[in-house]
């Protein structure tokens, strides 16, 4: 999903937000980070944030627990984020959004949100206002995945 965010005062310029939910299958990946490349292109002088499981960590420290990251496939998803201009957006807390709930446990950080470089560092104060909307939008999606049995 990507929509354009617009403040009401105009003083800010709008921002980009694309959410993404990665399948699964790491063969699908490639076609998920070429696809997230040339939006970027078309995209060069906006604020662009973009969020969401990626289903993949970028680094090493990132993963606790199972096999070995593939080193190959952890590149692929660091030259595509590169090539976008993006950086992990500061997470307070516990970072290592997933584990597999077993008795051999694997935690891995596969939720993250992204922003462009220039967004990172002169809008901070903008940038923790979308991490709480983005952590608004995990809750949510959370509770739809409940099938809304509250």
């Amino acid at each position: 999903m990507h929509f354009k965010v617009v403040q009401k005062s105009n003083q800010v310029p709008p921002l980009y937000v694309t959410t993404i939910y990665a399948s699964n299958d790491p063969s699908a990946w490639l076609m998920l980070w070429n696809n997230l490349v040339r939006l970027s292109s078309t995209l060069p002088t906006v604020m662009w944030q973009v969020c969401g499981d990626f289903n993949e960590v970028r680094y090493a420290h990132e993963k606790v627990g199972g096999r070995p990251i593939y080193s190959r496939r952890v590149r692929k998803f660091n030259e595509c984020l590169d090539k976008c201009g993006l950086e992990d957006l500061k997470a307070y807390g516990h970072t290592l959004s997933w584990n597999n709930q077993q008795s051999n446990r694997i935690t891995c950080k596969l939720d993250r949100a992204l922003a462009e470089e220039r967004f990172v560092k002169n809008d901070y104060l903008f940038a923790l206002q979308l991490e709480e909307s983005f952590l608004q939008q995990k809750s949510h999606e959370h509770w739809l995945a409940l099938d809304n049995t509250n």
